[in-house]
This record gives structure tokens, sequence and C-alpha cells, in this order.
């Protein structure tokens, strides 16, 4: 079972192959790309003509970081208990409603999270890599720029600069880095435009708060609204 979308080609291929198991080779029940629950344009940033290393770790299949969008992963749970239900018809109606457990979940807690930063005092960002983007659609965000402007290679001076001027052009803004990002660009850029840096975890586990799914998602809306300021 795999995120997809390219996101893990530097090491999944060779690892299937060192596997032997013909039982998860492509095709196979044993293997499934989660990305297949996401329907027509749910996938974002699909690049336009001919894509080269040249410009930064770029995925030719779409942003890979679809989950940060909980709205998604009801989708995902549906797949996923579809294919385990064919793997194990036995236990077929447990995986579907475990699925629909996980659905009903996300739903009931969407209210909440979204309520979280409905006062905020604005909805531009800026980030340091581009990640965030089903976590902004979702959240009605508006990413003005990106720190990393060629995924996976350090920016250039100049392009900081212009960021930091657009930043202090566009205020109020937030800039957003995930936990693993380097720190020194973003926190650069937001010490310069004169607001504070937000470092959240992009997945379950990345922080001791975010110790599941749902609580990545509540930790992030808190994240963002302390960081706004905003009252409780």
């Amino acid at each position: 079972v795999y995120n997809g979308l390219e996101l893990e080609v530097g090491w999944l291929p060779l690892l299937m192959d060192a596997a032997r198991n013909p039982r998860i080779r492509p095709g196979q029940p044993g293997e499934l790309d989660c990305s297949l629950a996401l329907g027509d344009g749910a996938i974002l940033d699909i690049p336009v003509g001919e894509v080269d290393r040249s410009q930064g770790d770029i995925h030719p299949l779409g942003n890979p970081h679809y989950l940060l969008d909980p709205r998604n992963a009801a989708a995902v749970g549906r797949l996923l208990a579809e294919r385990l239900g064919r793997i194990d018809p036995a236990s077929a109606d447990d995986y579907h409603h475990r699925a629909l457990h996980l659905a009903a979940e996300i739903e009931d807690r969407l209210g909440d999270w979204e309520a979280r930063i409905a006062n905020l005092p604005t909805r531009k960002v800026i980030v340091y890599h581009q990640q965030w983007e089903y976590l902004a659609a979702w959240l009605d965000l508006e990413i003005i720029g990106v720190i990393e402007n060629r995924p996976g290679i350090s920016p250039a001076l100049r392009h900081v600069e212009g960021l930091i001027e657009l930043g202090r052009s566009e205020s109020p803004v937030l800039v957003m880095a995930a936990t693993w990002d380097h720190r020194d660009g973003a926190g650069m850029v937001a010490e310069k435009v004169g607001t504070p840096l937000i470092v959240l975890p992009a997945s379950s586990g990345a922080v001791d708060e975010a110790s599941d799914y749902p609580a990545l998602f509540a930790f992030i809306c808190s994240e963002l609204k302390a960081a706004a300021g905003v009252d409780p």
C-alpha cells in the first residue's frame, strides 16, 4: 500500500524488486496505489509540457500530498477496504464498516477544524515547499509564493528577496514550513516580512501532538490560529 503519484519513485521500485514477491507486483491484488482513489480533477498541480530534473523534484503525475486534505482520506479508506475485501473475503464486511467509520469520523470533525481558523486575519500564505496545496484548497488559503521555487533545490537569494518584498506588500501574510524543511530560509522570510514562522507536521506522527490522522488536522488548525493571533 503506497501513496502513489511517484512520491516513492526513488525507492519503491528497488524495494519491490528486492522483495522477490510476485503477489505485490504492479497489477496484482497485493499492490495498491492509493492515489487511484482520487476522482477526476482531484489531483492538483499536474505539470503542463515537458518535465525534467532541471526543474527540481517535479512530480509528473501531479502533487502527491493529497492526504493533507482530510476529505481525500475517506476515498482512500473505501479503496483500501475494497481491496482488502477481495484478498480476505471472510472479513470484507469488517473492512467496509471500518471505512465507513473513518469517513464518518472525518465528516464529523471537519466543522470543528474549519471553525478553528474561521477568523484568521489573512488567508494569504507563503510556503517553503510545494506540499500544502491540498490543505490550502480545503481551508481556503491562498498560496502567494513558494520559497523553494524549484522543489528540492535551495532557493536563490534573489528569489527569496522577491518573496520578502511580496510578503511585505501583501501583509498580513502567514509563512509556513513543514517540520523537516530547511527552516533557516523560511525563518528569514518570516522575520523580514514581520510574521511568525508556522512549522507544521505534514503527516501524522511528525510531532507528538499529531499522534494520529485526525489529531494531525486538529493540531494544524490550532497552530494556524495561534500564529495568526486569533483569540480562543
